[in-house]
C-alpha cells in the first residue's frame, strides 16, 4: 500500500500534462517566427554581400574596358539581344549578360572585341563571336581574355532552366537561351541587372525609362522582362514568372506612357518607371522633374523573401 501511494504521488495528473504540452506549444509558436525572421535577415545580409561583390566586379570591368560599351559608360551591356557566341539567334537578358561579362562564357574571363583578331571580328547581321571562346590548335584561347571580375565559386550561378519557377520553354526563344546562367540571391532567385543609357541620361528632361528601346529612356524595361514579365495593362509581351511568390510582380507593368512623363509617372505606382524613380527629386520639384535613381550607372535587384520584384522586402541598390 505504501509503495502504490508513493507512486501515485510521483505521477503527473492529466491536467498537469496538458499544461506542459500547452506551454511547449506556446514556446514553439514564439520561437519559430523568431527563427524564421533571423533566417531571412541572414539571407538578406548574404544577398547584400553578393550585390556588393557584383558592384565591385562591375567597377573593375569598367576600369579595364572603358571603351567597350560607351553608351553605358563602360559598364557591361544589359539590353536583351542576340547571344553572338551561339549559332543562330537566341536572345539573352540583362542578368545573363552580367555573368557573361564578369565571368565569361566558360568562366575564364570575358573576350572583348578589341582583343579579337581581325579575322574573327565578323560584322554580319548576327555579329557572330562563336570562335571567340574557342581554343586554338595550341590549346590557348583564340581571343585573349580579361577578368574574370567575379569568382563563380563565391556565388550561386545556375542556368536559367534550373531557376525555381522557370518555365519549361519560352515562346519564340531558342532553348539555348534557357541554358545561359544567372547569379542567384540567397533566396535562390535571379539578381536582375539594368545598365543606364548614359547618352540619354545627359539629355535635358531625359525619360526615366523606355518600354522596349523604341523610344528614348535612361533604363530599358525589357532588359529583364523575361523574368519580371512585360505588360501594359492586359497586354503582355512576356508573362511574369512565378518565382515562388505568386504570379504578380509589382514591376511587371510599364504603365500607360512611353516614355513616361513627370506629370503622370505616379498615376500608377505599381510600375517599373515609378519603382526606379528618384522619389526625393520628384517630391522636391513638386512632381515637375522625374529621373531614375543611379541614372549614371546601373541597378541590381533581388526579389527578396516574397519572390516578387518591386515589393518592400526587395534587396537592391536603389538608393533614394
Amino acid at each position: 500500500m505504501r509503495s502504490r501511494h508513493a507512486n501515485s504521488e510521483c505521477a503527473f495528473t492529466l491536467i498537469e500534462l496538458l499544461a506542459v504540452v500547452a506551454i511547449i506549444a506556446l514556446l514553439i509558436g514564439i520561437l519559430i517566427p523568431s527563427l524564421s525572421k533571423a533566417r531571412d535577415q541572414g539571407k538578406n545580409a548574404s544577398t547584400r554581400g553578393t550585390l556588393k561583390a557584383i558592384e565591385s566586379g562591375l567597377e573593375m570591368f569598367r576600369s579595364e574596358n572603358a571603351d567597350e560599351y560607351r553608351v553605358t559608360g563602360g559598364y557591361p551591356r544589359s539590353d536583351a539581344g542576340d547571344d553572338p557566341t551561339e549559332s543562330g539567334t537566341q536572345d539573352i537578358f540583362g542578368c545573363q549578360w552580367l555573368v557573361r561579362h564578369l565571368m565569361g562564357k566558360d568562366f575564364r574571363g570575358f573576350a572583348p572585341r578589341r582583343l579579337a583578331p581581325a579575322n574573327l571580328q565578323n560584322r554580319g547581321a548576327a555579329d557572330e563571336q562563336i570562335k571567340w571562346y574557342a581554343d586554338g590548335p595550341d590549346g590557348r584561347p583564340m581571343v585573349q581574355r580579361v577578368g574574370p571580375y567575379m569568382n563563380p565559386d563565391g556565388v550561386k550561378v545556375v542556368a536559367v532552366s534550373k531557376v525555381k519557377g522557370a518555365p519549361s520553354s519560352l515562346p519564340g526563344m531558342d532553348a539555348k537561351a534557357m541554358e545561359q546562367p544567372v547569379i542567384l540571391d540567397a533566396f535562390d532567385q535571379p539578381i536582375l541587372y539594368y545598365a543606364a543609357n548614359q547618352h540619354v541620361a545627359k539629355q535635358a528632361n531625359a525619360p526615366v525609362a523606355t518600354y522596349d528601346g523604341s523610344e528614348p529612356g535612361i533604363y530599358n524595361f525589357h532588359d529583364n522582362s523575361v523574368f519580371t514579365g512585360a505588360c501594359r495593362g492586359n497586354t503582355c509581351s512576356f508573362p511574369p514568372w512565378d518565382l515562388g511568390g505568386g504570379q504578380h510582380h509589382a514591376i511587371q507593368d510599364f504603365g500607360p506612357n512611353d516614355p513616361p512623363k513627370a506629370t503622370n509617372i505616379d498615376d500608377k505606382k505599381d510600375t517599373f518607371p515609378y519603382f526606379i524613380l528618384n522619389k526625393g527629386v520628384y517630391a522636391s520639384t513638386n512632381r515637375r522633374s522625374a529621373m531614375p535613381v543611379r541614372k549614371d550607372s546601373f541597378l541590381l535587384m533581388s526579389a527578396g523573401r516574397d519572390a516578387n520584384f518591386g515589393t518592400s522586402d526587395d534587396v537592391n541598390n536603389l538608393e533614394r
